[in-house]
């Protein structure tokens, strides 16, 4: 049986696939950024602070980018003066909470192009994400896994951990668009060298 397509970015999980709400960190979306973030959006630190000289100043990440930060788990409009905006909007200040563990595991799902995710024998392969466009309606993210990218190649960004163990997931049907459990291969934490 296919799975529902139905996007919803980077999910915040157990191990188990049940979505939880790890610590969370404040950051800043400045007025300047010009892209539209949405809940479950990837983001990257862009080396800035706030007006408050202390939060983190983020942006959506690219699917080039090797330093991500975490995905946005909720936003907070009061702070922004926007009680009826559920994302982001371009050009529009506000404030997200992302989780700033490396090792957070995320559900996403896949967008079968090209065919699925081979899960005989990804388990552990990277793989990339798509670029975001968002739900503005639903203020949910349309990122997914870019099936067609997993490889044993060290700059993708996103670490394959699991199919979701749940009754509703089947990756191995063709074009599922299967849910998978996966962790940050390239987090702006663990990376080397710094933004």
């Amino acid at each position: 049986m296919a799975n529902t397509n139905a996007p919803a970015g980077f999910q915040a999980c157990t191990s188990f696939g049940v979505a939880y709400t790890p610590p969370l960190m404040r950051v800043a979306f400045a007025a300047g950024d010009s892209v539209a973030a949405f809940k479950g959006s990837m983001v990257i630190l862009t080396g800035a602070v706030d007006t408050d000289g202390v939060t983190p100043v983020v942006t959506v990440a690219a699917t080039t980018d090797d330093k991500l930060a975490g995905a946005v788990q909720s936003f907070d409009p009061q702070r922004a003066g926007n009680w009826s905006t559920y994302y982001k909007p371009a050009s529009t200040r506000m404030y997200a909470y992302i989780p700033r563990d490396p090792r957070c595991l995320y559900m996403i799902q896949e967008d079968s192009v090209g065919g699925n995710i081979p899960v005989a024998t990804a388990i552990g392969q990277n793989c990339n994400f798509t670029t975001e466009v968002g739900n503005t309606i639903t203020g949910v993210s349309t990122e997914q896994l870019d099936s067609s990218t997993a490889a044993n190649t060290a700059t993708l960004p996103l670490r394959l951990v699991q199919p979701i163990n749940r009754a509703d997931n089947d990756p191995t049907s063709a074009g599922s668009n299967g849910g998978w459990i996966v962790s940050l291969n390239l987090s702006d934490i663990t990376t080397l060298e710094g933004t």
